[in-house]
């Protein structure tokens, strides 16, 4: 026993239970303990389909050799949201975290490749490679290992060994469904043969087995008893099936309407489990309940006081009937989590789409839920990098709440006070910067506007503002395509703000300050559209005007938000005009208000500002000094968002572009590559192909300047050059004169994220705006 040990952490509790795989336990033990002692973990993956009981054989595994270990984790892969939960807490048990708002999974990575200490992660329900790749620790000190767990047949790539988990045989399910009804001792000669004939039915899939026992035993039924019920309603077997999946969904679907009709379940129970399903059904920490219950205990039946225990008791009878699961977070504030299979979500909300009254009370109970955790987002639409680990705890269910909204049949109607979430979760997915969310945002935050047009809402009033503000935000990271959009989404926000403005004035006589600022970050965010079109005398119109207002409420550092944009986008302006010592005094003086703003909470607009500034160097003329900076910034970035990140995979391209320029094409070899690696673990999800495949021409280009062979280069050259088809008809109509297929992937790139790191674009901008004056 390691004299480090400290049992298992963020794991579920153990299954008293389980029964049967000591073949499969003793195999996956032989493979860990037999892997030669190395500075790699070694890693294994239990592969299997849903319900077949590969999750509690990864947890038997961690409870048989927990003393093993110094450390065991585990970690909830379903999903890139479940993923950080998981790291929050693994970070708050290691006390690695090195600041709020930086990148957690990082600091955790780092911890696990550099303790002394062994250690055992699960990576448990693994449905996305490119979301779990940048997660996984490459190096140990102790000897460690990695299980995984997944139904993708293409995930035996992840890891070492693969091995397959079958069904339970049908004694052994006849077992599990007795441990489960408590009548495993002595079972009556009637039950074990029931038993014997609903494993048989059900193929011995553990999930469905454990579940006909656990509600056995809360319904006080008998085994006998269930199997002549369920024998009735479905009179027609499923062993004949050919098809596996089909073969296993029929009986699922089957067993679960059977427990979601039967009425042994106490009505809080049921209410507990369908608020659960418009849920991200894989991480749902149960503070969410306790808070919602406290603060409105008659909405759930319980009463005031017992809330905590009313609830266990719910607890308690959802997961002896095996319903859900419940992991152990012990230093986290938010408690447990609790989780449900996918099938029984989806189970229950076909059933509760056959009685709309009923879904739109349950649902408008979990939007409750959400809504009173979650913090509203600043009113002046300014970062607020503390507030992170609040919405971190919400966004995903954020986001199942309007998924589950969109798709419900028939649908449901949407209401203010749902539309004012949603802007609340695409702020904040906004707000984090990060290329991967950009979707979802646009998602939840074109619901909302569809729900304001469906509620008969004002035209023109602050909330439609808000949104579309930050959708015109999130078309800026959506790419080329989504540039012009962007100018008319903005365009529509300033009149909204504008007649917001006048009719405060045709009412009060007086604009609250708030209507103002907004209405200047309108006029701001539409210079920053017409600035990504290259309408750079347009764009200088908007941001002087801004400053004009700025100077009226006062001096720079009262104002340091406000001002720090002006002089990063002026700067921009200057640059693109060849007029850089203007360029460089206002990205340095962005930097500066920002610093002055953050204080020690950084964000990732002061590494935005910190970018552009020795972009601005680079194009005054001073590489050196522009590439220390670049690598400065790659390092900030690193530290805060991770290496793979899209902005560290931005700078990581960026400081090999510079080592290009200046003729140092080992190390620009080196970072480029070092680049595509970084972003090949993490797919598209979180880098565009038109980032990548600017790369990709890059590193050609390169091997080129240094006289690689044809067959290495002519590769990574029809990368490069395939994706920038895609866009060169997008690309070459905004800039007809371009020839260069580096400068055009530069110019494809959004103006504020990586658009200026070449040395082809800014002379030809300058050549143009010479021209257009």
């Amino acid at each position: 026993m390691p004299t480090g040990w400290r049992g298992p952490k963020c794991i579920h509790r153990s299954n008293n239970n389980f029964v049967g795989r000591n073949s499969l336990l003793e195999a996956i033990h032989k493979h860990i303990r037999d892997a030669p002692a190395e500075s790699e973990p070694t890693s294994c993956l239990l592969l299997g389909l849903a319900g077949i009981g590969k999750t509690e054989a990864a947890l038997e595994y961690c409870y048989r050799h927990a003393k093993e270990y110094d450390w065991q984790f585990w970690v909830a892969a379903g999903s890139h949201v479940e993923l950080s939960a998981s790291f929050c807490k693994i970070a708050d048990l290691t006390s690695c975290r090195r600041e709020v708002g930086g990148d957690i999974v990082n600091d955790v990575i780092n911890w696990l490749e550099t303790t002394e200490d062994s250690w055992l992660v699960v990576l448990d329900n693994v449905e996305d490679w490119s979301s779990v790749h940048s997660c996984v620790p490459r190096w140990c000190s102790a000897r460690s290992a990695i299980i995984l767990t997944s139904q993708l047949t293409a995930a035996t790539s992840m890891a070492r060994h693969t091995f397959n988990v079958e069904s339970l045989s049908a004694a052994e399910g006849a077992k599990l469904i007795e441990k489960h009804a408590r009548v495993d001792f002595a079972p009556t000669r009637q039950d074990h043969d029931a038993a014997l004939r609903l494993s048989k039915r059900f193929g011995g899939l553990p999930l469905m087995v454990a579940h006909i026992g656990g509600f056995v035993s809360e319904s006080g039924t008998n085994i006998e008893r269930y199997a002549t019920t369920f024998d009735a309603r479905h009179p027609v077997g499923w062993s004949g099936m050919t098809h596996a999946t089909t073969r296993y969904n029929k009986p699922i679907e089957a067993t679960w309407n059977l427990a979601l009709d039967h009425d042994q379940m106490s009505d809080k129970s049921s209410n507990l489990i369908m608020v659960m399903s418009f849920l991200d059904s894989g991480c749902i920490p149960e503070a969410l309940f306790l808070q919602s219950m406290k603060h409105e205990p008659a909405s759930w039946g319980v009463e005031a006081g017992s809330e905590e225990a009313e609830f266990l008791g719910m607890r308690k009878s959802l997961r002896r009937r095996s319903l859900i699961s419940i992991s152990l977070t012990s230093t986290d504030s938010t408690g447990d989590v609790l989780s449900m299979q996918r099938s029984l979500q989806h189970a229950i909300l076909l059933q509760l789409d056959k009685d709309p009254a009923r879904r739109s009370a349950v649902f408008h109970r979990a939007f409750q839920v959400i809504r009173l955790a979650t913090p509203a987002a600043d009113k002046k639409q300014i970062p607020k990098p503390e507030l992170w680990p609040q919405f971190s705890l919400v966004v995903t269910h954020i986001v199942s709440l309007c998924r589950n909204f969109v798709d419900s049949v028939p649908p449901m109607s949407g209401s203010l006070q749902l539309a004012q979430l949603l802007y609340d979760g695409g702020f904040y997915l906004w707000e984090r910067q990060d290329y991967s969310t950009a979707e979802d945002a646009m998602l939840i935050l074109s619901t909302a506007l569809k729900i304001l047009n469906e509620t008969s809402y004002p035209i023109y009033d602050r909330l439609r503002a808000d949104i579309l503000a930050i959708m015109g935000m999130c078309c800026d990271r959506l790419g080329p395509a989504f540039f012009e959009r962007a100018l008319e989404i903005r365009e529509e926000t300033w009149r909204i703000r504008q007649a917001v403005k006048e009719q405060e004035v045709r009412e009060d006589e007086d604009v609250h300050p708030t209507t103002e600022t907004l209405l200047y970050n309108s006029i701001n965010d539409r210079g920053l559209a017409e600035l990504q079109l290259n309408k750079l005398h347009e764009a200088e119109l908007r941001f002087t005007k801004c400053e004009g207002k700025y100077r009226t409420w006062g001096a720079e550092e009262d104002y340091p938000f406000e001002y720090a944009k002006y002089y990063h986008n002026m700067g921009l302006v200057h640059m693109c005009r060849g007029v850089f010592t203007e360029a460089v005094r206002c990205l340095k003086r962005a930097v500066e208000l920002e610093e002055l703003r953050e204080g020690a909470t950084r964000s990732p607009l002061i590494s935005l500002f910190e970018y552009h500034f020795a972009c601005v160097v680079f194009h005054a003329g001073d590489a050196k000094k522009s590439l220390e900076m670049h690598l400065g910034v790659l390092q900030t970035r690193e530290e805060m968002s991770g290496r793979c990140s899209e902005t560290a995979l931005l700078s990581c391209y960026t400081v090999g572009a510079m080592y290009h320029y200046m003729r140092d094409l080992q190390k620009a070899e080196q970072y480029i590559r070092d680049c595509i690696d970084r972003a090949s673990s993490v797919d598209c999800a979180s880098w565009p192909d038109y980032a990548r495949g600017r790369a990709h021409l890059r590193l050609a280009n390169i091997l080129q300047a240094r006289s690689a062979p044809v067959e290495e280069i002519q590769p990574i050259e029809e990368i490069g050059k395939a994706i920038l088809a895609k866009y060169r008809d997008i690309v070459q109509r905004l800039y007809p004169m371009i020839d260069d297929d580096m400068t055009l992937y530069d110019a494809l790139q959004p103006m504020l994220y990586g658009r200026y790191s070449g040395q082809g674009l800014v002379p030809l901008l300058q050549r143009m705006s010479t021209v257009s004056a």
